[in-house]
């Protein structure tokens, strides 16, 4: 099985930050390009939902058709509002200026207005998969650091 959690998302911004921080001759040159596309796998884990929230972990299909390639793993639906996947993206227009980051930042901050939103601050969300969402009356302190 090809599994991913949400964790890892962060790898797309520590590559780049490497890539443009560090001496050239500490750098790897495939780091720049790994970290773009394990930024943009991050973000189509947001996209392809029906929330367009990333759940938890994601399993590969490397066999299924466009669209059909990537879900939520097992019983891994679960959006705990974690910040890997931003911080991917904000590093990735930081270094690079492309503007497409800007708008995968503002898709998923809608996302999570339109389903994490509570009164008092924002709530983790029990499935993406299913729309509208239940909350889960729980938000991590990373959440917000």
């Amino acid at each position: 099985d090809h599994k991913m959690d949400h964790l890892a998302c962060f790898v797309g911004g520590m590559l780049i930050y490497g890539a443009r921080e560090l001496k050239p001759e500490e750098v790897d040159v495939r780091w720049e390009q790994t970290g773009r596309q394990i930024t943009e796998t991050c973000y189509e884990m947001y996209k392809r939902q029906p929330t367009h929230l990333a759940p938890e972990a994601t399993r590969f299909n490397p066999q299924g058709a466009q669209g059909q390639d990537m879900g939520a793993w097992n019983n891994a639906g679960q959006y705990l509002l974690r910040p890997e996947a931003a911080e991917a993206i904000f590093y990735m227009f930081y270094y690079t200026g492309d503007p497409k980051y800007r708008r995968w930042a503002g898709e998923i901050m809608e996302a999570i207005e339109k389903n994490c939103r509570t009164t008092y601050g924002y709530s983790a969300v029990s499935d993406v998969r299913r729309s509208p969402t239940a909350q889960r009356n729980e938000m991590e302190t990373f959440f917000l650091a």
